[in-house]
């Protein structure tokens, strides 16, 4: 029972290790149609682990042109089944989601984050309670 329970502390600790670690000045917001752009109907990688490209740090959630969310765990393939659905909007620039149950323990079962655009072209989430640091790493699929 207690190796759960250690391995559950030991991730969450890696998470918001690997995310307060990827604060960026030098991102640009990403607005209006462009941001809808690069969500609407788009299935991404997302990672809390700083590497959007790696598949075996990486979510990918597909973002419904209906305002349906598939959301998918780490290590899962874009033809994988959903491991939960929820809904998605944007709220001016700011994305929000609400999952069922997938995230609860890391704090992602329901957010909100703005899209900002990096000095290399990358895209990273930015929780809109603590918008100076990096949520999540982004890649479109």
């Amino acid at each position: 029972m207690r190796t759960p329970v250690l391995s559950l502390l030991c991730g969450l600790g890696l998470t918001l290790g690997s995310v307060s670690a990827y604060a960026q000045t030098d991102a640009v917001p990403v607005v209006g149609d462009e941001l809808r752009a690069l969500i609407t109907g788009r299935s991404l990688a997302l990672s809390t682990y700083g590497d959007a490209t790696n598949p075996a740090t990486s979510m990918v959630w597909d973002f419904r042109r209906n305002g349906s969310v598939c959301a998918r765990p780490v290590a899962a393939k874009p033809s994988d089944k959903c491991a939960d659905e929820g809904t998605w909007t944007l709220k001016g620039d700011v994305l929000c989601w609400e999952l069922t149950w997938f995230g609860g323990s890391f704090g992602f079962k329901s957010a909100c984050s703005s899209l900002k655009r990096t000095a290399d072209a990358g895209l990273q989430l930015h929780s809109v309670s603590a918008p100076d640091l990096v949520f999540m790493k982004v890649r479109p699929l």
